[in-house]
């Protein structure tokens, strides 16, 4: 986007983790006491396209301008709690929040064998944050007409894929991103296939675009709610966005363009 970086604000180190494990509950009983951390649980707006894509690959299609990507990179990341990253002990793999590790005494040690349950080495005191990359199809999207919220129309074009290839909602994820930070109107969509690799089902949306776009149009006009609800834009994934979500700035900028064109 032709923002300037600061190295010490901008850039984190990240690790890419080999494996997660639960946390193990002594006072529960049988499989109670093996319980799922939510430390590592992704938001939409934590996966992020981050290949370039050349206008010429962009195709004219009415109201966007769109290009496939079979195999785009794909970069998830976990900055934990209010943006604070993780602390880590390399010894014994346990790791929690910055502002929840113990430091300057004993930690839980991430698995306990014979040696003991605390584990006393010094953590690796440095803040980092996990993340990996993958490959999978994407779909770009940039909107001919910018809209009111970049955000509500991510999500409504993705319940138009699910609707038009009778999809769950989890099939396909979304991403957003300026591609100039200084010039106003230039965002780009991003719909992917949650499958690492690829399913296949953003490319029959791209094959199929109009019917995509004419079935988010539908869905957020012929929804009855004040601005956004889970029969239209709102799902637990996008939770985080709810207050910003409004199926009728949709119904306006896609129906104001459509006229236009």
């Amino acid at each position: 986007c032709n923002k300037s970086v600061n190295p010490v604000q901008d850039i984190k180190t990240f690790i890419e983790p080999e494996t997660f494990s639960v946390l193990v509950d002594k006072n529960r009983e049988r499989t109670e006491k093996y319980r799922r951390t939510t430390l590592v649980r992704q938001r939409q707006s934590l996966t992020h396209f981050i290949d370039s894509v050349k206008d010429n690959e962009f195709q004219d299609k009415g109201l966007f301008k769109v290009a496939l990507n079979m195999s785009g990179t794909l970069f998830r990341y976990n900055v934990g709690p209010k943006g604070e990253g993780f602390i880590l002990c390399p010894h014994c793999g346990y790791s929690s929040p910055k502002n929840a590790f113990p430091l300057g005494r004993s930690h839980p040690r991430l698995r306990t064998f014979s040696n003991g349950s605390n584990c006393n080495q010094l953590p690796w005191l440095k803040e980092i944050v996990y993340g990996h990359q993958f490959r999978s199809c994407c779909l770009i999207a940039r909107p001919i007409y910018q809209p009111a919220s970049i955000e509500s129309l991510a999500f409504a074009l993705r319940k138009g894929l699910c609707n038009v290839l009778d999809l769950d909602t989890y099939d396909i994820g979304v991403s957003w991103r300026w591609v100039d930070n200084r010039i106003i109107g230039t965002g780009e969509i991003i719909l992917y296939d949650h499958t690492p690799g690829g399913a296949g089902f953003v490319k029959e949306g791209f094959d199929n675009w109009e019917q995509v776009v004419n079935k988010s149009l539908d869905i957020c006009a012929n929804c009855v709610c004040e601005r956004a609800c889970y029969d239209c834009l709102k799902d637990y994934g996008n939770q985080n966005y709810h207050e910003k979500l409004n199926r009728k700035s949709i119904v306006e900028s896609l129906s104001a363009g459509i006229q236009r064109k």
